[in-house]
């Protein structure tokens, strides 16, 4: 419901909006489901409600991201530009980020897919393989930037601890 106002207000194109708002709200969702948020069940209470199988299988899965993202160079934004640093990641640190920000991408991919006039992108139509990239650039650019007019990076968890 608030995605389908979003589109109504918004003068820009589906996989656009998908890919701002809807990795956004996607990304939220996921949290209730990654390393932290699964511990707690619908009322909000830290309780172990998943079956032993689901937990040993969510730890195989979840070591995969935390060794993807351990090591990973830290780039540092100023305007324009990247600038490398001496730092590297924690994935353990920032696995549920991690996991959020698949799942948020995941989420606005097949959603997008559902609604879309356009083939899938293993299709090899320019038109639809330039929708589904702009999911991730502007995903990627909702997730790099801070307020709108504020000249500010985006403040992250991740981004404060490392510094």
């Amino acid at each position: 419901m608030c995605l389908h106002a979003w589109e109504i207000l918004s003068n820009n194109c589906r996989s656009f909006n998908y890919g701002g708002i809807g990795s956004l709200l996607g990304h939220e969702i996921t949290h209730g489901f990654d390393n932290k948020g699964k511990d707690y069940d619908e009322n909000g209470n830290k309780r172990r409600w998943l079956s032993e199988e689901w937990q040993k299988n969510f730890k195989e899965r979840a070591k995969c991201f935390e060794e993807q993202y351990t090591n990973t160079p830290v780039l540092l934004y100023t305007g324009k530009k990247a600038l490398k640093t001496n730092l590297t990641n924690n994935g353990t640190y920032t696995l549920h980020e991690n996991i959020a920000d698949y799942g948020g991408v995941q989420l606005a991919l097949k959603n997008y897919a559902a609604i879309s006039p356009l083939s899938p992108p293993a299709v090899s139509s320019s038109v639809s393989r330039a929708h589904f990239k702009m999911i991730f650039v502007t995903q990627a650019d909702t997730e790099s930037t801070g307020p709108k007019g504020s000249g500010k990076p985006a403040d992250t968890i991740s981004s404060r601890k490392l510094f």
